[in-house]
Formats: structure tokens, C-alpha cells, sequence
């Protein structure tokens, strides 16, 4: 029986290539697209961020300080700082990109309460 060095090696360079390489490349493959799909996410959120602080402040100068104004205390009535909050969502969906809206409604349970909760806290955060 003749041993062939040239086949063994096929088979063992055929081993080691489908043992390790084909492995390595899976594993890095599958961080390649978290690590993507992590950064659209941060790159999301910090649009969002950008585009609520550009909604609130909008409205605090042009709408509460009207109704504020008109009110004999300083301070919006329940239903106004509701239809308020109705105008901030509308506002912040239409500067918001396509884009990060798909992400945010991809990665969140409730994206109406997230976006809700998201111009609340720029709002408190403004009034600091």
C-alpha cells in the first residue's frame, strides 16, 4: 500500500478548513451583524434624542407660551397640555426619518409609549 502525501494533506488541509476556518467565519459573520445592528440602534435613539429636544423646544416658544399666557394662573389646563402632547408626537413623527422610526418600532415594545415618553423627559430635562 502506497501512501499518497499529497492526498493526505488535501485531507487534512479539507479538516482543519471545515473544523476551524468555516467556524471563524460564522462567529464573525454573526458579531459583524450585532455590531451593525447595534449601531443603527444607537444611531436611532440619538436622532430621536435630536429630533424630540427640536420638537420640544418648537412648541414650548411657539404653542405653551401662548396658552400660558392666556391662562389667569401660568399653567395649562390638563386638556391642553394633552392636545399639547398630541402636536409634540405628530411633530416628532413627521422630522423623524423612516429609518429610525422602523428601529424604534423594531426594538420596542410600544413605540407610541416610547415616543411619549422620549418628548416628556426632553420636556422635563428643557425645563431644568
Amino acid at each position: 500500500m502506497e501512501v499518497n502525501l499529497t492526498e493526505i494533506l488535501i485531507a487534512l488541509v479539507g479538516i482543519v478548513f471545515t473544523g476551524v476556518i468555516i467556524p471563524l467565519v460564522r462567529v464573525a459573520f454573526v458579531w459583524l451583524r450585532e455590531k451593525t445592528q447595534n449601531e443603527a440602534l444607537l444611531s436611532a435613539i440619538e436622532e430621536a434624542r435630536m429630533v424630540a429636544d427640536g420638537v420640544v423646544a418648537g412648541l414650548q416658544v411657539n404653542i405653551v407660551e401662548g396658552l400660558k399666557e392666556k391662562s389667569t394662573d401660568g399653567k395649562l389646563m390638563p386638556e391642553e397640555a394633552k392636545e399639547i402632547m398630541e402636536v409634540a408626537i405628530g411633530q416628532f413623527l413627521c422630522d423623524l426619518s423612516s429609518r429610525t422610526l422602523a428601529v424604534i418600532e423594531n426594538n420596542s415594545d410600544d413605540a407610541a409609549e416610547y415616543i411619549a415618553n422620549l418628548i416628556e423627559a426632553r420636556l422635563a430635562l428643557s425645563k431644568k
